[in-house]
């Protein structure tokens, strides 16, 4: 369970690192859901 939840995570990292995922993370942000 554990390396399935870090492939998860690495894996989310890579999607949002992808130009399709960029807005999306910008809407988070405004939103105060993610901080840098």
């Amino acid at each position: 369970v554990k390396l399935s939840s870090q492939w998860k995570v690495s894996r989310l990292m890579e999607l949002f690192e992808t130009d399709p995922f960029r807005p999306l993370c910008r809407v988070l942000e405004q939103h105060g859901l993610m901080t840098e």
